[in-house]
């Protein structure tokens, strides 16, 4: 173990399986710092070989994916980044991180079968493990920051007739017709319906303030911050509503709607999907994911003129109308030059006018 001084600073120089290694000791290069490197920093650099810190390791994409996953386990979504990190072992972790080429990442995405959006998500994970490879100087770049895949698919509305809603309810029975007259009529996703307590609910308004999510132990918080919000109760809803309130309190549960198998919250959405079909079978309406609830109550709210894009928005739980157009601009463009031709945007009568009566 030698001590060297590279300008003006000291380093230290030392081997491991006939490896040599130096390492910055981050001192200047001082009578009292090279005493105090030989007799504090030596020893512990010496316990440190004598362990095996200082051996070789493969640094291969296994080892910083399980390095990328400690620093996620508090998150939400720890879960389905797991399932992503390991899916990108399968195809990568015995490979050298710094073998990976972007052509490599690339085909490896395109032989998915999904849709771009969700490859997205397997590219997030990607780019967080090369950063960490990246953050502990074993390549020179993040290649998967550099990769990208292309415009994303709009989301594919296909909202329910109003015929199809009458003829959906009008099959569907008990708690599930309530679950269905609240979907429509408020918009609200699958989860956070499921994830309704009987405290959520006033005279007026329903507050939004958890979901449950796919193999959730418990109820979270909703899908972003701004879908944590307050939405008007609309009379259409009120009777659906007001059941499946004595309902749950006959039960003498906290949640609106409760798992008729297990007794207890609903743990996951898909718990829905048997009742879901077999009212399509008995009503005939052509199959569509129970989700498209959510887009019939936006597209009807759009078309009722009624309210303003902006606040669609805010009701479904949107950060800006942005979404709400791009999703359903399709659906409204026949209302759109359906207005009062009479209306007076200027004064009448006066030369002046309305600008002149600002200035």
């Amino acid at each position: 173990m030698h001590l060297k001084s590279r300008d003006g600073n000291l380093y230290v120089r030392f081997f491991v399986e006939d490896r040599e290694i130096v390492r910055s000791l981050k001192l200047e290069d001082t009578k009292k710092n090279r005493t105090l490197a030989k007799k504090v920093l030596f020893p512990e650099l010496a316990r440190k070989i004598a362990s095996g810190e200082y051996k070789k390791v493969p640094k291969t994409v296994r080892y910083y994916s399980q390095k990328y996953l400690a620093l996620q386990e508090n998150m939400k979504s720890y879960r389905y980044v797991e399932c992503r990190v390991e899916a990108i072992n399968k195809a990568f972790g015995d490979k050298t991180i710094d073998s990976i080429t972007k052509l490599n990442i690339k085909e490896w995405l395109n032989s998915f079968k999904i849709k771009n959006i969700s490859k997205k998500n397997y590219l997030v994970a990607l780019k967080g493990i090369f950063q960490v490879a990246y953050d502990d100087e074993v390549i020179a770049k993040n290649i998967a920051s550099e990769v990208s895949i292309g415009r994303y698919e709009q989301v594919e509305a296909d909202p329910f007739s109003e015929e199809e809603v009458s003829r959906l309810l009008a099959y569907a029975n008990d708690e599930f017709k309530n679950y269905l007259g609240i979907a429509f009529n408020t918009g609200m996703r699958i989860g956070e319906i499921l994830g309704l307590m009987l405290q959520d609910i006033d005279e007026d308004s329903i507050s939004i303030k958890r979901a449950v999510s796919r193999n959730s132990k418990e109820p979270t918080t909703p899908k972003t911050q701004k879908s944590i919000r307050k939405i008007p109760i609309l009379d259409a809803c009120r009777p659906y509503l007001e059941d499946q309130i004595r309902r749950a309190r006959e039960k003498r549960t906290m949640f609106l709607f409760m798992s008729e198998v297990t007794g207890k919250f609903y743990h996951d959405a898909d718990a829905l999907k048997k009742k879901w079909l077999s009212v399509l079978k008995r009503s005939k309406v052509r199959h569509r994911k129970l989700y498209n609830t959510r887009h019939t109550f936006a597209t009807a709210m759009l078309r009722s003129g009624k309210v303003s894009v902006l606040t669609v928005a805010k009701m479904l739980g949107h950060t800006n109308s942005k979404m709400v157009l791009t999703t359903y601009s399709g659906f409204i463009e026949a209302e759109e030059l359906k207005i009062d031709r009479g209306i007076a945007l200027f004064s009448e009568g006066t030369k002046e006018g309305t600008f002149r009566k600002m200035a």
